[in-house]
């Protein structure tokens, strides 16, 4: 954790200040969320998409079958939920950052099951907050609200929640 990242360039993170950016604490806590977070989606949400547990979710993953009953969405929505946690635990988002990680917005957005109406403004609110060069507070702290609908939506999305 010594590599310093260049406060200029940051998005998602302008508003908590250079001091509080460039610092070890700062960047000890966000991996410390990153962790906790992937662990909170692999015991709270993964299993909820295939209606199973995490050890058996386990099990069968080291068991050889013709035929899985995981779809597509399933592992997209497995693998683009861990990527979006990467996402809003990084220490720095540049600019280049959005082009990475929008095609993944519709599925998670859908995935979270906001309200219709929410789904557009969300997304919105993201696209806006990356088109304010250079950032501000105010496009920072707008970027990770919409960050943290879409994060709690995800984990509040209902068990027979199946998109597929």
């Amino acid at each position: 954790y010594t590599r310093q990242f260049n406060f200029v360039w940051t998005v998602n993170w302008r508003f908590i200040g250079d001091r509080v950016f460039a610092s070890h604490e700062w960047a000890l806590i966000l991996a410390a969320a990153h962790i906790a977070l992937l662990v909170a989606l692999a015991v709270v949400v993964w299993p909820r998409l295939s209606h199973s547990t995490l050890p058996t979710i386990v099990r069968q993953g080291f068991t050889r079958r013709a035929h899985s009953d995981v779809s597509a969405t399933e592992v997209a929505v497995v693998m683009f939920s861990a990527n979006f946690v990467g996402i809003v635990c990084a220490r720095s988002l540049h600019y280049q950052f959005y082009a990475w990680y929008a095609h993944m917005l519709p599925l998670l957005l859908v995935h979270a099951r906001l309200p219709l109406v929410a789904v557009p403004v969300v997304w919105l609110v993201i696209e806006c907050a990356w088109n304010v060069f250079p950032s501000t507070h105010t496009s920072s702290l707008a970027l990770l609200a919409a960050h943290i609908v879409i994060l709690v939506g995800i984990f509040r999305a209902p068990t027979h929640a199946k998109l597929s």
